[in-house]
């Protein structure tokens, strides 16, 4: 495995990674870390648990925004992914607001 720093939101995280993927996980923070950017231009000073929501759900809307363009639009799959997309960002939200009340 292989260990790297990420910088989103103003802030440093330590990841690991599989040998070899480390810049494609470099270049998903960093697009991770403008849609933080984003999300802060658009609704100002928030917590580190609702600025990395609200850049997921970005970077969810860009992937449904392909997916659909993708994939027929009669396809039954796809309401089922936003719905398990959505729940997956609230456990993370979730994850993050509760690591943030323990700081």
């Amino acid at each position: 495995m292989s260990d790297l720093m990420l910088s989103v939101g103003g802030r440093d995280y330590p990841v690991t990674c599989r040998p070899g993927g480390e810049d494609r996980l470099r270049r998903i923070g960093a697009a991770l870390d403008e849609k933080v950017r984003q999300a802060t231009r658009a609704l100002g000073d928030m917590g580190e648990a609702r600025q990395l929501l609200f850049a997921a759900l970005l970077m969810g809307d860009e992937l449904l925004d392909l997916r659909e363009k993708a994939a027929p639009a009669e396809d039954p799959e796809v309401p089922l992914l936003i719905v398990e997309f959505a729940r997956r960002v609230e456990e993370l939200a979730q994850a993050l607001e509760g690591r943030a009340a323990t700081s």
